[in-house]
């Protein structure tokens, strides 16, 4: 694996990118759930989106920007042209838990980072015992058996320092 942040798109059940586009349309629009996190997703407007509000397509594009707003246009309205929804979240962690258990969020498109446990679809595979009494993080033990797609976007992330005279 490359070194970098990683952007994927992570998909509950449905399929990896490259299948995608052999589905056939879904028969009613899809939820996909945009984590707010500038330069993939910010407002932009002075008209706020809250938390779980749900934009359809022309509005998501009139009140957010971003990389995840122009990707999410093209792919599932110009490409594939199935219809769709967005929802605007802040969260990672119960975005993530909210797309595996299919609560208001069918796909996230988000900049996150693989990882082998968010892919891993074992017993170790749990749902929480309550889920109303967590929040935002805490669902993150919980962020299992989701489809990641491929590498649409990597951006070298580095760190850096004051250089030092003479070297």
């Amino acid at each position: 694996m490359a070194s970098g942040a990683l952007l994927f798109i992570a998909v509950h059940m449905l399929a990896a990118s490259r299948a995608m586009a052999q589905m056939p349309a879904p028969s009613s629009a899809l939820t996909l759930c945009l984590v707010d996190g500038p330069p993939e997703l910010a407002q932009s407007t002075k008209t706020l989106v809250k938390e779980g509000e749900l934009l359809n397509l022309t509005e998501a594009g009139n009140r957010l920007q971003g990389l995840s707003v122009d990707m999410v246009s093209a792919v599932f309205h110009q490409i594939l042209g199935w219809p769709v929804n967005v929802r605007y979240t802040t969260g990672f962690s119960k975005t993530l838990y909210q797309t595996r258990v299919g609560d208001g969020c069918n796909v996230t498109v988000t900049s996150i980072f693989k990882a082998a446990r968010r892919e891993t679809c074992d017993s170790a595979c749990t749902l929480p015992p309550d889920a109303s009494k967590l929040s935002g993080e805490d669902f993150e033990p919980y962020t299992c058996c989701l489809d990641f797609s491929h590498t649409y976007f990597s951006g070298g992330w580095s760190l850096m320092s004051k250089q030092q005279s003479g070297t």
